[in-house]
């Protein structure tokens, strides 16, 4: 690949192009979350995998939850808001420059990480559980009181008897507003209801393993349980909500990896879902460590 151009507008992807042609899912990597060259060329990689290969979906390592009213609302919003459901560092020019992009080609996104990237899911909570006339007692404030517990957990002095109580009410708290939820389902359920069930169950998930790592502070059955969830919402986004499109995954090397000698990742997961479709592009010299399935 050449290239002089600041958006890579010009490179050659044929390389890139001819590995990934017949797959599916891709995934794409970065070395950390604030470079903003790797941005800039994964822009261009992304427009070119678009309009050349077909890829309308891109799933980012941010709160599911976050991204839904960013996807659904795409439209009305401009490139500057819909960034705000990304994690920090990505609140950034060059990825203002590619949610300009998703508008203008119309692609669908969505978050798959099991940590919250933002407020936004309150809202799309409240509105689909009035739509179910769900009793707002089970579900009014739990964002809120999520987003207060979320420090408390992760605060350096955080002791397990002082948040336990605490967090177990919460996660208890969660269960009752999915089993309401469930009840009333329908037959037919749109995709943004069975996403909002998905991120509920990631706040239970997120709130029992940091519950968990406060009692026992093992550092590699944290980061595992983290990347076996984030596995778990790439397999029901890619098999249930984009069932039969092409998908670009983005997000840090460490996630997408196919091994990691010191913890279970999320990339050896899926490797163990898919395991005929699995090419990994970093050991080809390509740089962010590109993962094709």
């Amino acid at each position: 690949m050449v290239c002089q151009e600041a958006d890579f507008s010009l490179a050659d992807w044929s390389a890139v192009s001819k590995a990934v042609k017949n797959k599916r899912i891709v995934l794409i990597g970065e070395p950390n979350h604030g470079s903003a060259e790797i941005f800039r060329l994964r822009n261009g990689l992304i427009k070119h995998f678009h309009e050349k290969l077909r890829f309308n979906v891109i799933l980012f390592e941010s709160g599911m939850g976050e991204l839904l009213l960013a996807d659904f609302n795409k439209s009305e919003m401009t490139p500057a808001q819909l960034t705000t459901g990304l994690i920090g560092g990505w609140r950034t020019p060059e990825f203002e420059a590619l949610m300009a992009y998703v508008k203008t080609a119309e692609l669908s996104i969505a978050g798959f990480d099991v940590q919250r990237s933002g407020g936004s899911f309150s809202g799309v909570l409240k509105s689909i559980a009035q739509k179910k006339s769900v009793d707002t007692t089970r579900y009014v404030n739990l964002e809120e009181r999520y987003g207060a517990l979320s420090k408390k957990l992760t605060h350096k002095k955080a002791v397990y008897d002082s948040v336990s109580v605490e967090t177990r009410q919460l996660i208890a708290d969660y269960q009752s507003c999915y089993q309401a939820l469930y009840r009333v389902k329908e037959p037919k359920a749109s995709k943004r209801f069975w996403m909002v069930l998905q991120v509920i169950q990631n706040r239970i998930s997120y709130l029992n393993y940091m519950l968990e790592f406060l009692k026992d502070k093992n550092w590699d059955k944290r980061w595992a349980a983290r990347d076996s969830a984030m596995a778990g919402n790439l397999v029901f986004l890619c098999e249930k909500i984009f069932k039969n499109e092409k998908i670009l995954v983005v997000g840090h090397n460490y996630h997408i990896a196919k091994f990691n000698e010191n913890q279970l990742v999320m990339g050896e997961l899926l490797k163990g879902e898919y395991p005929k479709e699995w090419i990994d592009f970093a050991e080809g010299g390509f740089p962010g460590g590109w993962v094709g399935v």
